[in-house]
């Protein structure tokens, strides 16, 4: 097996995009044997241009420039066993991504751009949390076609409230004690957890971030609850199609 495809799929896999059944199953298509995959996983891949026609492409053979290292002093951790796997879960879920199947917001061409971008202007220039904070912000909605995912996973429909996907000084020194103090895969299923009970029955709310970021305990404890009892990284994740219209609460509220 050529060892610059082991080492691509390698980082993707740590960076989570994509999954170990991905990652696996790119192995044996690079070796031109079959495993088999989910259809939903296998149409991502082709999504994220790992795969065109029956082969892998350049994204994984082809050599890439070694990344600057991530610098940074607070190490975000996972306390639980599932953690990691959901904290992935949700950026496979969430995370906006381009052509290439890169993360994708304004700020930078490449994941490393943005994740200093955003590093370096909200978070202290703390690069380790900066991905973590990334994931949260694609939990809350904006308009427009960035937000489909959001969309896919919450409502069922477009969304047409004020923009709550943004990046601030405020919510930024609040996320950097959260990542250094909690588990961040727990902590990012709680988002999940408050944006799916705001997002049905009766008339919802959804209230910005700085506002989600000081009363959280709740669906913190909650989250980590649900996640010490799973059996899985799937059953943390199951299917609402109610739909529902929305009212949104502003910092002005």
């Amino acid at each position: 097996m050529n060892q610059i495809i082991l080492q691509n799929i390698k980082t993707d896999l740590n960076a989570a995009l994509i999954t170990d059944a991905q990652a696996l199953f790119l192995i044996y298509k690079a070796m031109n044997s079959f495993i088999f995959i989910e259809e939903e996983a296998l149409g991502d891949l082709i999504e994220k241009k790992y795969l065109k026609g029956n082969n892998v492409t350049a994204k994984i053979t082809s050599f890439r420039k070694k990344d600057k290292d991530i610098t940074g002093t607070i190490i975000p951790n996972y306390a639980l066993p599932l953690s990691q796997d959901v904290t992935k879960k949700l950026c496979r879920m969430f995370c906006v991504t381009d052509n290439k199947g890169n993360l994708s917001m304004p700020g930078g061409a490449t994941p490393e751009e943005l994740i200093k971008y955003t590093a370096d202007k909200y978070l202290r220039k703390e690069q380790l949390v900066a991905y973590y904070y990334i994931i949260m912000l694609f939990m809350f909605p904006v308009a427009g076609n960035p937000n489909k995912r959001w969309e896919k996973h919450f409502t069922g429909k477009r969304y047409k409230g004020p923009r709550l996907r943004l990046r601030a000084l405020a919510h930024g020194k609040l996320f950097l004690k959260i990542a250094k103090e909690k588990d961040i895969g727990v902590f990012l299923y709680a988002v999940y957890l408050y944006m799916k009970e705001s997002t049905k029955g009766g008339t919802p709310y959804i209230t910005t971030i700085t506002k989600f970021l000081y009363d959280y305990d709740d669906w913190y404890f909650e989250a980590k609850d649900k996640i010490n009892n799973a059996k899985n990284v799937a059953s943390l994740f199951k299917t609402d199609a109610n739909v529902h219209n929305m009212v949104i609460l502003t910092d002005d509220d």
